[in-house]
């Protein structure tokens, strides 16, 4: 015990008797068999605290994090974090020369290393090199600003701790011109799994989550349409886009569901790959890992974000509700590109979505965010997440397609994209939402994060921006990333255009047009389309007739319908050109519709609603009466909550309704009552729909 006191005693001496005049960085070499390694070790003493990091530069390993770093009277000793072979250096600290002298030991092998202190003439100039190529960034930036038709954007680089640019570039309001800044909020769209992802690490460090156990288990409502997923599905499957699920974002776009409908409304989406086997972007699967969060703590998703992550890393700009970003003052407006001009877009509401992609924030908080993980967990020598966690939410988890570009061996982690860029872990995601698009992108290995936060819709302008400071940062060879990002995509959209506009004129009919919708004209009357539509995943349609015209409500949005041929109607919202088609039953009622909603599945399928008429007193009252066919006379009348028909031969049956107007004889299949109105709105007669034929009759 008395052993024990006295080591901690002696690191409390050493730790006290640290001068602080060994700070600065120091430039050497590692004299290695046949050969020799430059490199460049950062010493940093602030009060009692001793820290520092090693560049080497050949080996294009910069800002690795010294361990064990101790200072005794002259003797310096540290180890190397990240380096194999258990690399380490002890020697001595000779203050008359400023410099270091001993041995680099690595793998069982011992090899002289030497260093020298920068004079503040030397670090000036490096300065002033890191000064030209952070002018250079931001020149680059305006141009991009130009050239791809942004409003405005904040832009933040942190480099071995150090935020080494953090500033705002164009407007925040474009008819305005209301400058952006390092605070002004900008939504972050999808950038915001990673922070779902983030409180899920905080709950398996708490022991309260586990990563390979099946999300049933703490969402017991969950359910996929097929069974092994269900009951299999865990949450890195659902954290690593491997679900087998397309995307179905038209299911909740727009929609006013609320976050556990939402959730439950996956166990009808249709699939399209099978579980496990390929890497498809879905957002419903990281809505369901903020609700996993969600049923662990009996918290909501926004208090664990606030709580764990924006709280410890001291995030003050960051906004999680939309009702707090719309009422924040130093808040962005979102824009897109129409005809070349630049156009606000409304915001929207996502805060169901949230563990998807609802947060909204800043360059300045962003940067902590990074810094955080960087430091593998820590902030502010305070620990977040531990270094486990950090290391396995960037980490490969599933393969993605690779599409040729300079960035290879890509992969997702959980929120995270990897991939290798010259040799060099990237780690790096993308969010684009309704106006705003965002990239983060880092080098754990060289400590370098970058963030840009665009109030451009749909532009890469965020990701070429990032990867041109990176270049620039690490001396890499010039690269047309503009080209890459968005002048091959603009090409590509161009090019597309170009093929409607050619199929537009080639399918273009010669004929007359009225003559031709004569020709292919609805088989039913506009009014009888209208009505309630369901489907389990997607929600409700709903189809009015006013004033000789359709028009469809699909959750916030307003189609706009026009006949196209037959019974297939164009449904035109939000830039969309859709096909809506409707189908009979037997006896010619419109039953259901349907619409390619999502590309990788079979169109989806809605049902239309049958009206509760037996619940409706006026419309009994229009249809309760004597019909007479030929001698029999069928009566129709409601008892007991129920509506019945009765012939004059004592024969009695329940009817329900089955569709518009009609009812069917309750447990027998084949049988349908249709009533016909007349301009009063009273049913005059019915048509008895039997396997035998058709019968009216007439009312009395």
């Amino acid at each position: 015990m008395k052993k024990f006191l006295f080591l901690l005693n002696l690191i409390a001496i050493c730790a006290t008797a640290q001068d602080k005049s060994i700070s600065g960085d120091y430039q050497g070499k590692i004299e290695i068999p046949g050969s020799e390694l430059k490199i460049v070790v950062h010493l940093d003493v602030q009060e009692s605290r001793f820290s520092g990091t090693i560049d080497i530069p050949e080996q294009n390993a910069m800002g690795l994090r010294l361990t064990d770093l101790k200072l005794i009277k002259n003797e310096i000793s540290f180890g190397i974090e990240s380096v194999p072979g258990n690399a380490s250096f002890k020697g001595l600290w000779k203050i008359e020369s400023d410099s270091l002298s001993g041995f680099f030991f690595q793998s069982g092998m011992k090899m002289p290393m030497r260093m020298k202190k920068l004079s503040a003439q030397d670090v000036q100039k490096t300065k002033e090199s890191l000064a030209i190529k952070l002018l250079k960034i931001e020149a680059y930036t305006d141009s991009i600003l130009k050239k791809a038709k942004i409003s405005g954007l904040s832009f933040g680089i942190i480099m071995n701790n150090e935020i080494i640019l953090n500033k705002g570039f164009g407007y925040k309001d474009w008819d305005k011109k209301t400058n952006c800044d390092a605070h002004t909020l900008f939504a972050i769209g999808s950038c915001s799994k990673a922070f779902t992802a983030a409180v899920l690490s905080t709950l398996a460090d708490e022991g309260k989550f586990d990563w390979e156990k099946p999300i049933k288990n703490y969402v017991p409502y969950f359910a996929m349409k097929d069974k092994f997923a269900t009951d299999e599905i865990n949450g890195v499957d659902i954290c690593t886009h491997r679900s087998g699920l397309p995307r179905h974002d038209l299911v909740w776009y727009g929609a006013s569901a609320q976050r556990k409908d939402l959730v439950k409304r996956i166990a009808f989406m249709e699939p399209n790959k099978a579980f496990r086997t390929t890497w498809q972007y879905n957002n419903f699967m990281f809505l369901t890992a903020g609700v996993v969060a969600e049923e662990i703590t009996n918290d909501s998703w926004e208090n664990l974000v606030q709580n764990r992550i924006f709280n410890s890393l001291d995030m003050k700009d960051s906004k999680i509700h939309f009702d707090d970003f719309k009422n924040a003052e130093n808040k962005s407006i979102g824009y897109a590109r129409k005809d070349e001009k630049i156009t606000s877009i409304p915001y929207r509401n996502i805060d169901a979505m949230g563990p998807a992609g609802s947060i909204f924030s800043s360059s300045s908080d962003m940067l902590n965010w990074v810094k955080m993980i960087l430091n593998e967990g820590i902030f502010n020598d305070k620990r977040v997440i531990t270094k486990e966690q950090i290391h396995f939410i960037t980490s490969p988890q599933m393969i993605m397609p690779n599409e040729g570009g300079k960035i290879k061996q890509l992969a997702y982690g959980c929120g995270w994209m990897i991939g290798v860029y010259n040799n060099k872990k990237l780690v790096t995601h993308g969010g684009n939402i309704d106006g705003f698009s965002a990239n983060v992108m880092f080098l754990p290995e060289d400590k370098i994060g970058i963030v840009v936060l665009t109030n451009l819709n749909g532009t890469n302008a965020g990701e070429l921006l990032s990867l041109y400071a990176l270049d620039k940062l690490m001396g890499n060879d010039e690269y047309d990333w503009y080209e890459e990002k968005i002048g091959r995509v603009q090409k590509a959209l161009e090019a597309s255009e170009n093929i409607k506009e050619k199929e537009s004129a080639k399918n273009k009919p010669k004929n007359d047009t009225k003559t031709l919708n004569a020709s292919k004209s609805a088989s039913h009357p506009l009014q009888d389309y209208a009505g309630e539509y369901i489907d389990d995943a997607y929600g409700k349609i709903k189809i009015e007739f006013k004033d000789g015209k359709l028009t469809a409500w699909f959750n916030a949005f307003e189609m706009k319908m026009t006949h196209s041929a037959y019974e297939t109607f164009n449904a035109t919202f939000e830039d969309e050109d859709l096909k809506m088609t409707f189908f009979t039953n037997d006896f010619g009622k419109i039953e259901w519709l349907q619409m390619q909603l999502e590309a990788l599945v079979k169109p989806i399928r809605f049902v239309k609603s049958i009206p509760d008429y037996a619940g409706d007193e006026v419309y009994m009252k229009k249809i309760c009466a004597e019909y007479l066919a030929d001698k029999m006379v069928v009566t129709i009348s409601k008892e007991n909550n129920k509506v019945m028909m009765k012939a004059s031969d004592g024969q009695e049956y329940e009817i329900v309704p089955s569709a518009d107007n009609t009812f069917k004889i309750k447990g027998i299949d084949g049988y349908n009552i249709e009533f016909i109105f007349d301009t009063k709105g009273i049913s005059y007669k019915i048509i008895l729909h039997q396997p035998n034929g058709d019968f009216e009759a007439i009312r009395k």
